[in-house]
């Protein structure tokens, strides 16, 4: 098996693959079956057969650019692991950010509060929400059956699902009524449509483009979402939502804009870039 790892990472090495080492080992264990510590304690196990066929056929596709997470079908979020296909975006380490915020919010919430995640994707967010609140009820809505789906399996496999109520339909318009959530996360698309195509191979090649466009400035869905933030907020709500780097004066100034905004900031990631719109409502009842 050390063999077989060393010729294979040399290979993904080759093809200009950045983390060309450790790509090679999540690859075959994930054709085992393991975790990937075991493979440094049975590394002296012959690979065949079915097995090895696998690893090979696995690395040719990451030499031909396929993301690993795309490979393996799954991707870890908050120390959890997804499953992802080709109708979600891969989860990122950047949007921990934006459940850490929510969780200094949710942390203070009533047993009985309702939390909406729109445009839920696989889940991660409203999942890792529903993992550190287990007392909180979470609706989540995708316009896509697909991703719902796999919200859904994420879920069911991460034991949380008699907690989240999934929904389709296009940000809030299921919502045809005043629905009091005292917190609203998203993680919306938010890449100008222009650079898309300049993104990294990986992401404008594999993640579905209608999960990263979000129109000619990247706020296009913001808007859409902040004109119906007073309609469906509860008293003392508060948003939450991802933006792209050099985004906050602009996501400030559409949120400026909403009746019964309290106090709106921007938090930054740890590397000083624009990550994270937080936005304090009256809520309806409050007003």
């Amino acid at each position: 098996m050390s063999d077989l790892l060393v010729q294979g990472a040399l290979r993904l090495k080759r093809a200009g693959v950045e983390e060309w080492r450790g790509d090679c080992e999540v690859l075959l264990a994930w054709c085992l079956g393991w975790e990937r510590w075991r493979l440094l304690s049975r590394s002296e196990e012959v690979v065949e057969g079915e097995c090895r066929r696998r690893f090979l056929a696995a690395l040719e596709r990451r030499c031909a650019g396929e993301p690993v997470s795309r490979i393996v079908g799954s991707r870890e979020f908050w120390s959890l692991d997804f499953e992802v296909d080709g109708s979600v975006l891969v989860p990122r380490p950047e949007t921990e950010l934006l459940v850490e915020q929510a969780l200094e919010v949710g942390g203070r919430l009533e047993p009985s509060a309702l939390i909406l995640d729109l445009g839920t994707g696989s889940g991660a967010v409203a999942v890792a929400l529903a993992r550190e609140l287990p007392c909180v009820q979470i609706v989540a809505t995708d316009i896509s059956l697909a991703a719902l789906a796999v919200a859904r399996r994420n879920a069911r496999r991460l034991g949380v699902a008699d907690r989240i109520a999934f929904v389709a339909g296009s940000w809030l318009s299921p919502f045809a009524n005043a629905a009091g959530f005292r917190l609203i996360v998203s993680n919306p698309p938010y890449i100008p449509s222009g650079e898309i195509d300049r993104l990294d191979r990986e992401v404008r090649e594999w993640d579905p483009r209608h999960a990263l466009d979000g129109g000619g400035d990247g706020l296009d869905p913001l808007r859409h979402i902040a004109g119906e933030l007073p309609r469906i907020a509860g008293p003392d709500a508060w948003f939450m939502c991802e933006i792209g780097e050099g985004q906050g004066d602009g996501a400030l100034a559409v949120i400026s804009g909403v009746e019964g905004v309290l106090e709106a900031d921007v938090v930054n990631d740890l590397a000083g870039r624009d990550r994270v719109l937080k936005v304090r409502l009256a809520g309806l009842r409050s007003r």
